[in-house]
């Protein structure tokens, strides 16, 4: 089944929302994507992903600490490489 380019950003905001909420999740996603990628975040495709982990990354830290950051962040290279 071929994936949209919405899919990539449904993805990461699927991981993230469960630990973020919806709204938080969203909004760091649009971030990460507009600044770090420089693309929409419906226009994200699985080669920036590297660059939305590296927006998110600091984001995640603060909310989240460490280890629980790390978690999130292999399950998002589990999720968009699907």
């Amino acid at each position: 089944m071929a994936q949209g380019v919405a899919g990539i950003r449904t993805r990461i905001e699927a991981v993230v929302t469960e630990y973020l909420g919806a709204k938080t999740a969203a909004s760091a996603v649009r971030l990460a994507a507009t600044t770090w990628a420089r693309r929409d975040p419906d226009q994200l495709r699985a080669e920036d992903l590297p660059a939305v982990r590296r927006g998110l990354e600091p984001m995640l830290r603060t909310f989240l600490g460490g280890e629980v950051t790390a978690v999130v962040l292999r399950r998002l290279d589990q999720e968009v490489q699907r």
